[in-house]
């Protein structure tokens, strides 16, 4: 169980490093702005982490359904000899 974990933990890690670069960078530029720029960014962070949040979920879903060996080919049964 402990390696679909770690394949979802490497894989947000590497999905969330550009994320966190771009949101750094950009609450400067709309805070720059004012408070219609504050307040544009507030709404943009809720947006960009509800969907974080989801497609998270989705990813460690898809995971736990490959792990679950729904996909193991599976032998068949052989005649019996005579």
């Amino acid at each position: 169980m402990a390696r679909p974990f770690l394949w979802f933990a490497g894989l947000w890690l590497i999905l969330a490093a550009p994320y966190l670069l771009f949101a750094a960078s950009f609450e400067e530029a709309f805070t720059a702005i004012g408070l219609v720029g504050r307040s544009l960014w507030v709404v943009l962070e809720v947006v960009l982490h509800a969907a974080a949040v989801w497609f998270a979920i989705g990813i460690y879903g898809a995971f736990l359904f490959m792990a679950s060996g729904i996909f193991r080919r599976r032998s068949l049964p052989r005649k019996a000899r005579p």
